[in-house]
């Protein structure tokens, strides 16, 4: 990552820091909204981190590629660890 230095750097640590204020202080009257509107919590918690994980996944692709380049060794850790998760939860 990328150090953010001096008074731009601080700029975006202010930015980011009231984005994330915002976001979270709006969460709680729209999942209110949502609930009543009769959205059960298990879907509105499954699709805010199916959003969010997208986004992530989004942004890492576009700024940060090399995130998602591994090697084989790597590749058959994951496998295996998420044929044993998997399988634990069967």
């Amino acid at each position: 990552m990328r150090k953010m230095e001096g008074r731009k750097g601080r700029w975006t640590g202010i930015g980011l820091v009231t984005l994330a204020a915002l976001i979270w202080g709006t969460s709680g009257p729209a999942s209110k909204g949502l609930t009543n509107g009769g959205m059960d919590v298990l879907t509105m918690m499954f699709l805010r981190n199916s959003i969010c994980a997208a986004a992530g996944a989004l942004f890492f692709l576009i700024f940060y590629r090399s995130v998602f380049r591994v090697s084989g060794r790597q590749f058959l850790f994951i496998f295996a660890y998420g044929a044993f998760v998997v399988a634990g939860t069967l």
